[in-house]
């Protein structure tokens, strides 16, 4: 027969056990604080995180991101703290040695995490740096796929996919970097800029637009400065026009002020004109909108009305009329510096007349008028007779100019409160403007002889 175990034996055998329980909870604690620590230091210390465990996918990752690329991010952070200095110094492209040491890191790492997305970046990256281009696109392509919050290798995939002319994918890129990451919009904007030249690129992007993304206003503001032809916006606007969501007016506000900034006048008006509604197209004459139908726009060649502090100005029923509209301005005594009524003309060379109707209750050392000044130059070339005091009916009021044959291509009519000294820009009432009209005066005709 077999002798029972004694109890000194039964203390042993479950001391023993406890023992062991307790090293294997200790063991699985340290393991589970270990990785734990070691995936806490890994984005910030990767060098610490593979002391604490050699080969650590996450830190092998990181540290070769590192350095690969600190050089060239800390160049771009010290480039974007002067944008109008010098620039700095760029890095030199890193060596041969780095490439393979990193190259090393990385494949080690992917052998514990083979769908690392960061891993495929980086060795795209060393194969664009490398020159093979092919194999660069295959990983960036790879690591995009994996993670479309890879930014850096889908907006390498996006600008490889325009110069392969893959527009459709290219597209695909913008859209989804635009959505996830806004703030790169510096970046992936010009991008869109310069397929939007491309006439096959033209009809991809007007089907993206027409479905009103998110970032759509803002392409359209960066759009002018993008372009290499400063006239091929214009395709773009009239593609669109042609869709359900058709250019609004502070989209195109930022094109046809890009072009009258570039002196392209004549440029900016035709683009003006091929978006005013038919009813308004009918009425386009100098200047625009002249009798107040119409609220304003905001576009240079329609009315732009602000108003300073001390002053207001808008365009409101006439008092006692039938339904009559003009503009008024209001003063309130206090010093207002008012040049805050203006358009953009495009008038060519010749005699005109400008002519208008006024009344006014108005309190002003000088008084109102209308000037019309040559864009660029700011030549003054004619001024309407000044309006203050009481004028209880509506009064007609005209001057006669000429506009030269050079140096001005396009001019600024604007009402103007005159003041010579800061004393004369304070007044006190209103006054109200109507039928502003430029009629071409007709040439006098001379005997010879």
């Amino acid at each position: 027969m077999t002798a029972e175990p004694g109890p000194r034996a039964e203390r042993l055998y479950k001391r023993l056990k406890w023992g062991a329980i307790l090293a294997g909870a200790v063991l699985l604690a340290w393991q589970v604080v270990r990785y734990s620590v070691v995936a806490a230091l890994a984005p910030a210390t990767p060098t610490l995180a593979l002391a604490l465990r050699p080969g650590a996918a996450p830190a092998l990752i990181t540290q070769a991101d590192q350095r690969l690329n600190a050089p060239l991010r800390s160049y771009e952070r010290a480039r974007a703290r002067a944008p109008k200095g010098p620039p700095p110094e760029p890095p030199p492209p890193p060596s041969r040695k780095t490439l393979a040491e990193v190259q090393a890191w990385v494949r080690t790492a992917l052998i514990a995490e083979p769908l690392s997305p960061a891993g495929f970046r980086i060795l795209g990256q060393i194969a664009a740096i490398r020159g093979d281009k092919a194999r660069a696109a295959r990983l960036m392509d790879v690591a995009a796929n994996l993670s479309i919050r890879e930014t850096a290798a889908v907006l390498w995939r996006l600008n490889h996919r325009l110069e392969v002319r893959e527009l459709d994918g290219a597209l695909e890129d913008a859209n989804a970097l635009l959505h996830t990451r806004p703030d790169l919009g510096r970046l992936v904007l010009p991008v869109l800029a310069r397929i939007s030249e491309l006439p096959e690129g033209r009809e991809k992007l007007v089907r993206l637009l027409a479905a009103r993304p998110p970032w759509r206003s803002t392409f359209f503001s960066v759009l002018p400065g993008a372009v290499r032809n400063p006239q091929s916006p214009l395709a773009l606007y009239l593609a669109l026009a042609e869709t359900t969501a058709p250019p609004s007016e502070g989209e195109l506000d930022a094109y046809v002020r890009d072009l009258i900034r570039r002196k392209r006048y004549s440029l900016a008006y035709y683009t003006w004109l091929q978006f005013l509604p038919p009813a308004r197209l009918a009425r386009a004459r100098f200047p625009y909108n002249g009798d107040f139908l119409f609220d304003p726009s905001g576009l240079p060649f329609d009315w732009q009305i602000r108003a300073p502090s001390g002053a207001w100005a808008q365009i409101s029923h006439v008092p006692a009329s039938r339904g009559n509209r003009a503009l008024v301005v209001e003063f309130f005594g206090r010093r207002a510096p008012f040049r805050h009524v203006s358009q953009t003309l495009l008038l060519g060379p010749g005699a005109y007349r400008l002519a208008g109707r006024t009344k006014a209750d108005l309190r002003a050392v000088r008084g109102l008028v209308w000037r019309l000044y040559c864009r660029p130059s700011g030549k003054l070339i004619a001024e309407t007779p000044p309006v203050k005091g009481r004028i209880g009916g509506w009064e007609a009021f005209e001057t006669r100019f000429v506009v030269p044959r050079t140096g001005c291509p396009a001019q600024l009519l604007r009402l103007e409160l005159i003041a010579h000294a800061a004393v004369e820009e304070k007044a006190r009432g209103e006054a109200w403007f109507d039928d502003l009209r430029v009629m071409r005066e007709a040439p006098v005709a001379t005997n010879g002889g």
